[in-house]
């Protein structure tokens, strides 16, 4: 019986167990977190090891791989609902069976099993797989993905890629061209929110006076100042930490709308929890769209 080697075992499901959790965020719509999906990986390669030893029988059961299943995803993505944690859960068991259903297909179709020496045991495949071949399967898949991601970005937001966004504030309100920025990921670090950026003059309207009167002053004063000003005066705010080309470190000023909607030809998308950062500078230098759309939402 061929040997099997504990690092190599970890190594190779740590590795595979990221990049399905990366497909998953991906085709879901979730934050990415590198970090977090690092962990959740980190629990399958560690539960992908210890099933192989016979003491530990009671994570043979299907019931336990249905809650180590649970705990990844949940490890691996921030939620806010149980209905978006669902989602993710059925597209991790969508994307891992896809996944596992290749790798069997393969193996039945081929003579690859025997020449690499698989070993199938307690529901784990083990195979020798050199680190070449590891290298550049990783990359293959990592491709595959990006493209799984794109198309599905597309689907989700249609083929229109422009929205109009509507914002409401009190008896105030404001309509503002929004752009689909698939590199959009910013989000809400106190609510984990995803983020609309605006431009400031694009919704000026939305603001009572004396609140605009602090937010006129937007990228010429502290932050925390104005923050605490309009802060006091009834607006939700948000400090939101950023980094782009040229500019590491940034902080956005945000604020919570009273609501939120995205309107186009199919009808009207009330949108549940965003936070809206107000850019003080123009988005577009055609003018034609005034806001930055979160594909997360």
């Amino acid at each position: 019986m061929p040997t099997v080697y504990i690092d190599v075992l970890f190594a190779v499901n740590l590795l595979i167990n990221y990049l399905l959790l990366h497909a998953c965020c991906m085709l879901s719509g979730l934050k990415r977190g590198r970090l977090r999906m690092a962990f959740g990986a980190f629990v399958g390669a560690a539960y992908a090891v210890l099933i192989f030893f016979p003491d530990f029988s009671v994570l043979y059961t299907t019931v336990s791989k249905m809650l180590v299943s649970m705990v990844i995803v949940a490890a691996s993505f921030p939620f806010y609902s149980l209905r978006s944690y669902i989602k993710a859960l059925l597209i991790f068991y969508m994307v891992s069976f896809g996944f596992g259903g290749c790798v069997f297909g393969i193996f039945c179709f081929t003579d690859i099993g025997a020449r690499l020496g698989a070993i199938y045991s307690n529901g784990v495949l083990y195979f020798n797989l050199p680190w070449t071949i590891l290298a550049v399967s990783g990359i293959v898949f990592y491709i595959a993905v990006k493209l799984c991601g794109f198309f599905s970005a597309r689907l989700r937001c249609g083929s229109n890629l422009r929205k109009k966004l509507r914002l409401c504030l009190g008896d105030n309100s404001a309509e503002v061209t929004a752009l689909l920025d698939t590199g959009n990921s910013l989000v809400d670090p106190v609510t984990l929110s995803p983020v609309i950026i605006a431009e400031y003059r694009s919704i000026k309207t939305l603001f009572p006076e004396d609140i605009r009167s602090g937010l006129d002053r937007i990228g010429s004063d502290n932050l925390t100042w104005i923050m605490e000003e309009v802060s006091q005066k009834g607006l939700r705010v948000r400090l939101i930490p950023f980094s782009s080309l040229g500019r590491e470190n940034g902080m956005l000023l945000g604020f919570v709308p009273d609501r939120a909607e995205i309107r186009d030809d199919c009808g009207v998308c009330v949108l549940d929890k965003c936070v809206v950062g107000i850019y003080e500078r123009r988005l577009s230098k055609d003018k034609s769209y005034g806001a930055l759309f979160n594909p997360y939402l």
